[in-house]
């Protein structure tokens, strides 16, 4: 019976070939009895001879126990797919490829393996990155869509980066490229620092501790740990005391005399040449320190003598020390070695060097001693002195100092004889003649200077007038100038004697006078008028022993008429005198001649005996004229006290009594300043007390001579002004027990209480200055006050409206914080528009903001946060461009070019392109753009390197860059031999880069 159900089985199978085309597809040929039986068309999985492996798609897990209408949608298996995506909707939305297996199992779709998955991306998974969720960094709009995201850390970790504030990321410009310091552990430790040395240099002792990062960093703060020396080594540097680099004031930048090798050593010191430049000699030493400084850095001196004493001591040639040469070594020598050259530019205090001596060497003069060198021409010249002829230097008894004749100039020329005036002067026709003329022979020695040993011949021969006949003087220059050819010449008689009156009368009759002979004729009157004299009666001359000089009364006039004697050119007779004017023996006692004129020679008697007051006792002048005139009687008679002492006010009152001053009657010696009359007065006086208040004993410095000693005048101003609330204050407010002297002029000696007792604000409290004048005038109740606030913190903008308590709370003004954040800390934590706290802005107010009120205009530098160039540029002054409803949280690509990337052609989304429009756009235009196709698909290196012309050759659909084509260039004659026995081979594109993603075999 089953023989027959399997013929008549064949027979329906045989004849639906024959008669029926079979619903599974064309040159489908398996045998139908492996899915079915003779019962029906039913298929029975369980019952079924078919194994699917065979078909190259083995069923394993969850594929076993599927229905196979669910994969085979059709009786047309050929139409059946291998390829997951056939059945399997993408929903990673070809992020991770269409092969399904490269991550999944058939038992279930939980991924085991991610770690080792992602070590077939670009980015293996470590440390810390393995252990967290891929939503963490696939970010999307599903939790299983993993688009492409950059490998760079600031890709995923910028936040981090701006977040971190020990140290400040940003503010220190550190690599956003976390890898550079960190490793993927957690908590970002350990962390490595290997750009320390862009920052600060790692060498010497600060290699040592280079992983010791708390010896700088203290507790852990990277913040704001300086860079410069001082910030760590300031105790070392104020303690070090070899020098003393604080008193010195050196350098409190370590690096510039020392390098980072422990212990400081080797140092150097550059800024030497500062304090002592080292040149020369000097510089050969530069680096054997000790040999000046004896290891004692400390007051080294830095004269020469301090060191070179002993070589200036032992110098012989010249012996510095006994010729007293400075010891400053400097002054003559340079700091070459040996002390050569050497320059001596004092010469010239000794003997200054000219001419010939210019060009002399050292030993010409001093040979070989430079002790005691005369300085004296004559000492040098002698010689040369000696054997001058012409003229004969000796001979003529010239100076022995050259200079008088010589400059210093060689051969002794040009030379001068400036003293020819001296021996004789020449002028007139003596100016054009030569020596030889009147030095015959050359002979300068005793030549004559009298006119007539030259002119002799010529006084002879003169005609008119006859010289030698009238007895003329041989003397020429009585007559004669020097003006060759004796012209013009004079013989004023009026020279000799004037002829005038009586004397004309006999004008023609020389000899009347000359008797003969010009020569030694008088002049004196008496010598011809003698007889006159002795003959006059009226008066008699002779008797009154009036002068022998007839013209002391007389004129020439013939008769001896008029005459004069004006006695008051002798003596004025005024007065006294003039009562006795013809009574002229009562003074002249018969002797005209040396009669006194003088008070006292006829007054004495009457000086003695004048009492009132006693002249003799006060000591008063001897001449009468003085106090008296020459009226009768003495009277009126003056004494002006003020040429001595004036008398104004109580002295005026007292005037007529002199004894008040002149005790005893006594004018001599009488003192005159004021402690000599006053001194009791002055130590009786008490208001205020003068002594004790150490007041000048010189009364006029205050008092005038008014009686009372009113009103006084004392300058308070000259030892403390009275200004304001001073002048109106009372002596004994500042000057306590009436005591004037060591009066404090400070303001805190009065006002400490005033100080200590201010409330508004609290002196004390605030740490003001006790100068009241500091900040106060002294106009009373301390109004109006100055406080120039910009000493401590400009007041500008807002600030100047503020009042004192909002900063300085409670009154107290010591220690008021001045930087922004202490005032403005909840206008920062408030601020929405942006949100400061936020974004992580500077808590620096002023770094974004003027004193303006309500912070306009502010400043925001956006490059700190996000450079702005190119296309962003453009748009800097539009914040709401970016920052729609005052958002100013965005910061990636996306945020803002969402529409742009899901408009963008090629579909950026559908070819699962990065969100992070930087990886293939700048920031100028969306074109030209860069991209990374690499990441994705190598076809610029490796095996498809060189091997397209252009995007087309793989991109068939240039509306979906996700479509792609490998059969451009892979036949599939060529695919399938190299397949062949590959389990799970398909020809089909997106099966080739499920397992082929780098393009290699």
């Amino acid at each position: 019976m089953c023989r027959l159900s399997f013929i008549i089985l064949l027979f329906l199978t045989q004849t639906l070939t024959a008669f029926a085309q079979s619903p599974h597809g064309k040159n489908f040929t398996m045998d139908c009895a492996k899915c079915h039986n003779a019962s029906g068309w039913t298929f029975n999985a369980k019952k079924t001879k078919f194994n699917h492996d065979t078909t190259g798609f083995a069923l394993s897990g969850q594929h076993r126990n599927i229905n196979c209408k669910t994969c085979h949608t059709t009786l047309n298996f050929k139409k059946g797919s291998p390829n997951c995506a056939s059945c399997h909707t993408d929903l990673h939305n070809n992020t991770v490829g269409k092969d399904c297996a490269r991550c999944h199992s058939t038992q279930n779709w939980i991924v085991s393996n991610i770690t080792k998955l992602h070590e077939e991306t670009s980015f293996p998974l470590t440390g810390v990155h393995a252990t967290i969720d891929c939503k963490k960094c696939h970010q999307s709009e599903t939790n299983v869509r993993f688009n492409p995201i950059g490998l760079e850390c600031k890709d995923c970790h910028t936040k981090d980066f701006k977040a971190a504030v020990n140290p400040n990321h940003q503010k220190l410009n550190l690599s956003t490229d976390c890898a550079s310091c960190h490793t993927a552990t957690p908590n970002w430790k350990p962390a490595k620092f290997l750009e320390h040395d862009k920052f600060y240099p790692l060498t010497g002792a600060h290699a040592t501790i280079a992983k010791d990062c708390e010896k700088c960093h203290i507790n852990g703060n990277f913040n704001n740990t300086p860079t410069e020396c001082v910030g760590c080594h300031k105790t070392d540097f104020n303690q070090t005391a070899n020098p003393n680099h604080p008193k010195l004031n050196l350098s409190t930048d370590c690096a510039s005399c020392h390098t980072t090798k422990p212990s400081w050593n080797p140092a150097s010191f550059p800024v030497h040449d500062n304090f002592y430049p080292l040149t020369g000699a000097h510089k050969s030493i530069a680096n054997n320190c000790v040999e000046c400084h004896k290891g004692n850095y400390k007051n080294t001196s830095n004269d020469c003598n301090s060191c070179h004493n002993t070589a200036f001591n032992k110098t012989t040639n010249p012996n510095h020390k006994a010729i007293g040469i400075s010891p400053d070594c400097a002054s003559c020598h340079s700091t070459n070695p040996g002390w050569s050259p050497a320059r001596f530019d004092s010469h010239n205090n000794f003997y200054p060097l000219t001419g010939g001596h210019t060009t002399i060497r050292c030993n010409d003069c001093h040979k070989g001693s430079y002790k005691n060198t005369p300085t004296d021409c004559n000492a040098c010249h002698n010689t040369n002195y000696q054997k001058t002829v012409n003229p004969s230097h000796q001979a003529f008894g010239f100076s022995t100092e050259c200079s008088s004749c010589h400059t210093t100039n060689p051969s002794w020329r040009p030379a001068r004889f400036d003293a020819h005036n001296n021996f004789f002067p020449l002028t007139g026709a003596h100016a054009s003649v030569s020596c030889q003329e009147c030095h015959k022979g050359g002979n300068y020695k005793n030549t004559p200077k009298d006119c007539n040993s030259c002119h002799n011949a010529a006084y002879k021969t003169a005609k008119s007038p006859e010289h030698a006949a009238m007895g003329l003087s041989t003397d020429c220059a009585s007559c004669h100038t020097t003006n060759p050819g004796w012209k013009p010449s004079t013989f004023n008689h009026n020279v000799f004697y004037p002829l005038t009156g009586g004397h004309a009368v006999v004008a023609s009759n020389c000899a009347s006078c000359h008797k003969g002979d010009v020569k030694n004729t008088p002049k004196d009157c008496n010598a011809c008028h003698n007889d006159n004299f002795k003959r006059s009666v009226n008066p008699n001359h002779n008797t009154l022993n009036l002068s022998t000089d007839c013209a002391s009364c007389h004129t020439t006039n013939p008769s001896w008429r008029p005459t004069s004697f004006n006695h008051n050119n002798f003596f004025p007779l005024t007065g006294g005198h003039a009562v006795i004017a013809s009574n002229c023996a009562s003074c002249h006692k018969g002797d005209v001649k040396s009669t006194p004129k003088d008070c006292a020679s006829c007054h004495t008697n009457a000086f003695n005996a004048a009492t009132n007051p006693n002249h003799a006792a006060a000591g008063f002048s001897k001449d009468c004229a003085s106090c008296h005139t020459t009226n009768p009687g003495w009277r009126p008679s003056t004494f002006n006290h003020n040429n001595y002492y004036p008398l104004t006010g109580a002295h005026a009152n007292i005037a007529n009594n002199c004894t008040a001053c002149h005790a005893g009657g006594r004018f001599k010696g009488t003192p005159t300043d004021c402690n000599s009359c006053h001194s009791n007065a002055y130590n009786g006086a008490a208001n205020p007390n003068h002594a004790v208040s150490g007041f000048s004993r010189d009364c006029a410095s205050c008092h005038t001579t008014n009686p009372g000693w009113r009103p006084a005048n004392f300058n308070h101003n000259n030892f403390f002004p009275l200004t304001g609330a001073h002048t109106s204050t009372t002596c004994t407010a500042c000057h306590v027990g009436g005591r004037f002297k060591g009066t404090p002029t400070d303001c805190n000696s009065c006002h400490s209480n005033a100080y200590n007792g201010a409330a508004n604000p609290n002196h004390a409290v605030s740490g003001f200055s006790r100068d009241c004048a500091s900040c106060h005038t002294t106009n009373p109740g301390w109004r109006p006050a100055n406080f120039n606030h910009n000493n401590f913190f400009p007041l500008t903008g807002a600030h100047t409206s503020t009042t004192c308590t909002a900063c300085h709370v409670g009154g107290r003004f010591k220690g008021t914080p001045t930087d922004c954040n202490s005032c403005h800390s909840n206008a920062y934590n408030g601020a929405a528009n942006p949100n400061h706290t936020n974004i992580n802005l500077s808590r620096d107010c002023a770094s974004c903001h003027t004193t303006n009120p309500s912070w306009r205009p502010s400043t925001f530098n956006h490059n700190n946060h996000f450079p702005l160039v190119g296309a962003h540029a453009r748009i800097a002054s539009n914040c709401t461009q970016c920052h729609a409803g005052g958002n100013f949280s965005r910061s990636s690509c996306v945020d803002c070019h969402s529409g742009d990337y899901n408009r963008a052609s090629p579909n950026h989304a559908a070819s699962g392109f990065p969100t992070n429009c930087t990886q293939c756009h700048s920031q100028n235009a969306w074109k030209p753009a860069n991209w990374n196709h690499d990441a994705m698909f190598p076809i610029y290196s490796g095996k498809h390197r060189g091997k397209w012309n252009s995007c087309t050759d793989c991109h068939t659909n240039s509306a979906n860059y996700a479509v792609f084509s490998c059969f451009k260039c892979h036949s599939k004659t060529e695919t399938d031999k190299e397949h062949k026995g590959k389990s799970g081979y398909i020809y089909e594109s997106n099966a080739c880069y499920s397992c082929h993603p780098r393009g290699d075999s």
